[in-house]
């Protein structure tokens, strides 16, 4: 009788021992909650610095709305009104509506090349013209960066802010004037994460740029 008692407490306490353990184990493999992650910081607009504003594109004349040639299919023509900054190319319809009227990344190739046939941009400063020109030598629309404008010595400074790229295009005058006084217009090229200017040189204002630009690192 006495050996049966032994063996029930034995019995009793193994059990009660290994519950114990099933116990344990399981809220040792109970994953724990998973805390809530800080949104990652976001880059500093330019124009959250004093003197430096959005870009925004304003065009003017009486022909502002025709027709546009495709270059790759010579049977596709796109109907572009810069009044109401539009074009019903693909690349405006899927892409570029959701800029705001005025936001120059509206722009698509078409768009540039009918406001520089219509003479729109003719009472703009010329580093507007000139950013316009440079795209439409490239055969592109204007930069998907956001454009910010400052003036540096008196001189007008268009920036252009890349969301993930590391170069930044500065567009202004260039370093020198012509034998008649005038100044042409020219793009620069500033690498962020090497902090140096494209062909080791920079433009007028160079100095002040920098500072401007150390809000992006």
């Amino acid at each position: 009788m006495v050996e049966a008692i032994i063996v029930i407490l034995i019995a009793f306490t193994i059990a009660y021992y290994a519950s114990i353990k099933r116990r344990n184990g399981a809220v040792a493999a109970r994953p724990r909650a998973a805390l809530p992650s800080e949104p990652p910081p976001q880059p500093r607009r330019l124009d959250s610095i004093p003197g430096v504003s959005a870009f925004t594109l304003k065009l003017s004349g009486s022909n502002l709305q025709t027709t546009i040639k495709s270059r790759r299919d010579k049977s596709a023509e796109y109907a572009v009104d810069l009044s109401a900054q539009t074009c019903t190319c693909p690349d405006f319809v899927e892409t570029r509506t959701e800029f705001e009227f005025g936001d120059p990344r509206r722009f698509c190739k078409h768009m540039v090349k009918a406001a520089i046939n219509a003479d729109a941009l003719e009472k703009s400063p010329a580093v507007f013209r000139m950013v316009f020109e440079n795209a439409l030598e490239m055969g592109k629309g204007l930069t998907r960066d956001a454009l910010f404008l400052t003036e540096i010595d008196g001189s007008l400074v268009l920036i252009s802010q890349p969301e993930t790229g590391d170069w930044i295009n500065v567009f202004c005058r260039n370093r020198n004037p012509r034998k008649d006084g005038t100044y042409s217009y020219k793009r620069f090229g500033f690498s962020l994460s090497e902090q140096r200017w494209s062909y080791g040189y920079g433009p007028p204002g160079a100095k002040i740029l920098r500072k401007i630009f150390s809000v992006l690192r």
